[in-house]
């Protein structure tokens, strides 16, 4: 093997290294824990691309020696990595304002139990989501088909723009789970059971699957709304 050769196989294993380290700053079980074969298949993808970046940069730039070589290889595919790092730590940014404040919101309800001005604020919330899908009725329950594209997008990305779920409730025994899904069936709402591997341990009584944060916002207005529990909310999973 020549020395250029060399030097351009070490600068894709340096592209490799770089998804190598993002998966280990990670949560490496999280690629198992509810495994895809097709967001796999995107992250083999996204593996090979940066790989045949990295020898295409050491290639440009001419370089034989093995250790610089494994420097330039890593550089453009550790930006791009550095880049999907920043998109996802604003998503992360923005499901924790989401938390808050749903955390607030069940704060409220529970110091104006009573005082009349719960009732003010379903309304005036439940008003402002029916205006905004006045063109697009609010449905009891709504279970996302993903398709194969976004799902190897996903895998290639890590970005899946509608990826909210709505949970009415967690269970520790899916019987119990099973139970609270079969009331709400009878109150007219689409219900799914997440499974406990899944959904840390608990298995999930999902009125809403794979949607946007609107949708699944609204979803869950109109749950609490028609007596759903004060608690249901909306998760990023």
């Amino acid at each position: 093997m020549s020395a250029q050769k060399e030097a351009m196989l070490w600068g894709a294993l340096a592209g490799a290294a770089t998804v190598l380290a993002e998966t280990l700053a990670l949560d490496p079980a999280s690629l198992f824990k509810d495994f895809d074969f097709v967001v796999f298949l995107g992250y083999c993808f996204k593996t090979l691309v940066l790989m045949a970046l990295g020898a295409i940069v050491v290639r440009v730039n001419q370089e034989t020696n093995i250790q610089k070589a494994f420097q330039l290889g890593v550089m453009a595919p550790a930006l791009i990595v550095g880049i999907q790092s920043g998109a996802k730590l604003h998503k992360t940014e923005s499901e924790l304002l989401e938390v808050r404040e749903q955390f607030q919101r069940l704060q409220q309800k529970g110091s104006t139990e009573g005082s009349g001005l719960e009732g003010n604020i379903n309304n005036n919330e439940f008003s402002l989501m029916v205006s905004a899908y006045a063109e697009d009725a609010i449905p009891k329950g709504e279970h996302r088909d993903v398709s194969l594209l976004t799902r190897f997008w996903y895998g290639l990305t890590g970005i899946e723009d509608q990826g909210w779920f709505v949970i009415a409730g967690s269970h520790k025994d899916r019987n119990s789970a099973e139970k609270q899904g079969a009331n709400l069936r009878k109150q007219g709402w689409n219900v799914k059971i997440g499974e406990s591997y899944a959904w840390g341990g608990y298995y999930s009584v999902l009125i809403g699957s794979y949607l946007s944060k609107e949708r699944a916002a609204a979803i869950r207005d109109l749950a609490i709304k028609s007596n759903l529990p004060k608690d249901t909310y909306i998760w990023r999973r």
